[in-house]
């Protein structure tokens, strides 16, 4: 299941008998039925709510703190 106004994803498995697995944005998750791993944020590419927003702030600043920091 996939939520509309929040990033999260919700699988639930047979294998697992039936647990739900929740995903966040900065998650991954594995289908074996199609052997094909998605991303939480591929699912929400094209989306523009308030969550989405604030994970792409984030990721944003963390790369720029990243440039900044000088090589070890």
């Amino acid at each position: 299941m996939v939520e509309q106004d929040i990033a999260e994803v919700e699988v639930i498995r047979r294998a697992t008998g039936w647990q739900s697995e929740k995903y966040l944005l900065g998650d991954s998750f594995y289908l074996k039925s199609v052997d094909f791993t998605l991303s939480v944020e591929a699912i929400y590419e094209n989306v523009n709510n308030e969550d989405i927003q604030e994970w792409l702030a984030k990721k944003a600043l963390e790369a720029a703190e990243n440039r900044l920091q000088p090589p070890s």
